[in-house]
């Protein structure tokens, strides 16, 4: 039996593909921001008392399609009130996490649930370059 398809491939002109590969990268690119600010976009609806955060980071994560990633031993046994009704992702990330000593950073569809930076405490004490003494001259 003849193999038909080894004498049935064809050879685009190499200027065809290229522009094949770009239009179908453009459109990789354009569909995944276009999802990525459909997520931002996402209203959250939480009216509870007593809610885990973590409860409410799991609620979020439904709600708005992205993944959360968090410590779950950071924010175990941490309680929250909520009266989110269509509020954006980011005042309802700042709810939660207020009073915890976290905040979240969004990259893409994933959501990093990190530390605070600490700030530098008034009246602080600043470090400051002694200089050096002269070494003896021999």
């Amino acid at each position: 039996m003849p193999n038909l398809l080894s004498k049935a491939s064809v050879n685009y002109p190499p200027r065809l593909t290229g522009r094949v590969f770009a239009v179908l990268l453009a459109i990789f690119i354009f569909s995944a921001s276009a999802f990525a600010q459909d997520a931002s976009q996402a209203r959250i609806n939480i009216q509870r008392s007593g809610i885990s955060v973590i409860e409410a980071l799991k609620e979020v994560e439904q709600q708005s399609g992205l993944s959360v990633g968090f410590n779950n031993s950071k924010l175990e046994g941490r309680q929250t009130s909520l009266n989110l009704s269509n509020a954006d992702l980011s005042t309802s990330l700042s709810q939660i996490l207020k009073g915890t000593g976290y905040t979240y950073e969004i990259s893409g569809n994933f959501i990093k649930i990190v530390g605070e930076k600490a700030l530098p405490q008034q009246g602080t004490p600043r470090l400051r370059r002694v200089p050096s003494k002269p070494s003896p001259a021999r």
